[in-house]
């Protein structure tokens, strides 16, 4: 099993809850502290031949500084492959967004599933930038429906086909594949991921996936073996231009 390492910033409670969440699991602890400048000294001491974590998993406190954001800034520079992944409230994270838009690997809720939580570290790794569509930090488009992704309107209005479309697109189904899989043709796919995009407001296949994780349509068994290979298959459409994924 590749394991990933991780570096936790927060507070003792939330390091240990991490800590036993991914206990044998593909994610593995290699250090903590209580502060970003704390954790930015614990970074500088890697040196060369030492393999820096794979992943910064930071609980923002929703009163953070000036100074903290400045670490953030020294941290992205410094060590360019790590991903930083924050964990805030949505208001924060609006605020942050403004401030670090594109130095910033994911956007997370401190209310988060585990189960989104898991899935989106596997897609980080593989280059894309998460951030729910629930969060109010991109525009609005004039197309964007009324209902946010979470509502329960939303999974109402999803038709049988558009559910299928969903669960195989979430692991890593090609358009092509999941036509070839539902006996259907491969525009009519395209009209299907169409709906059903608009219909649960996500911005690409990403953010559907990560959507139907969040409202129980995708199941976590499944999903937690399967992303990892779906990273390729969105690595490949963000070359295409046919995803939207900022990174």
């Amino acid at each position: 099993m590749n394991i990933s390492k991780l570096s936790l910033i927060g507070n003792q409670l939330f390091r240990d809850g991490i800590k036993r969440l991914f206990a044998g699991s593909a994610y593995e602890t290699v250090n903590e502290a209580n502060s970003l400048i704390e954790a930015h000294r614990l970074l500088a001491a890697f040196s060369a031949e030492e393999r820096c974590p794979d992943i910064l998993l930071v609980a923002l406190d929703s009163n953070y500084r000036g100074a903290e954001i400045a670490v953030l800034h020294r941290i992205s520079q410094e060590r360019p492959k790590l991903k930083l992944v924050i964990l805030s409230d949505t208001l924060s994270l609006s605020r942050l967004w403004k401030e670090f838009r594109e130095k910033v690997d994911g956007y997370l809720p401190n209310d988060v599933s585990v189960a989104c939580l898991m899935h989106a570290f596997p897609l980080i790794l593989g280059g894309l930038q998460i951030f729910p569509t629930s969060y109010p930090v991109a525009k609005p488009s004039p197309h964007t429906p009324k209902e946010t992704a979470t509502s329960p309107k939303a999974r109402n209005e999803l038709s049988a086909r558009e559910e299928q479309v969903l669960r195989l697109i979430a692991v890593g189904y090609s358009n092509k594949a999941i036509a070839h899989d539902l006996n259907i043709s491969h525009e009519t796919v395209k009209v299907h991921l169409r709906a059903l995009l608009r219909k649960v407001n996500a911005r690409n296949r990403t953010q559907a996936a990560l959507w139907g994780v969040e409202n129980g349509i995708t199941e976590s068994s499944r999903l937690l073996g399967l992303l990892l290979p779906a990273i390729e298959i969105y690595s490949s459409f963000l070359e295409s231009g046919m995803l939207s994924v900022l990174a």
